[in-house]
């Protein structure tokens, strides 16, 4: 998925957890920030638990995190902005 229709999914993902907010009362930002804070920490893990068993592999894995970062930054900041923006249109920044 490119970053322009990543944003727009975003943006789309913002205002239907609004509306959920605000009908339910459920709260579907802390559910995918719990689940996203799992899926990093499983990652982080599944990366470096090799390295228990060899520690000479240590190079290869911190190029592995390095890259696994630099390849999530652009979405992270795409979503950063889409939530900024959905913030400003629901009244969330005031």
């Amino acid at each position: 998925m490119d970053l322009g229709a990543f944003f727009i999914f975003l943006i789309i993902f913002g205002i239907i957890g609004f509306i959920t907010e605000k009908i339910w009362g459920l709260n579907p930002y802390k559910i995918y920030s719990d689940i996203g804070v799992l899926v990093l920490a499983t990652g982080i893990i599944f990366v470096m638990l090799p390295t228990v068993f060899n520690p000479e592999d240590i190079n290869g894995n911190i190029d592995r995190i390095v890259l696994w970062f630099t390849n999530v930054l652009p979405g992270a900041v795409v979503g950063d902005v889409a939530g900024s923006f959905v913030a400003e249109l629901t009244g969330g920044r005031r």
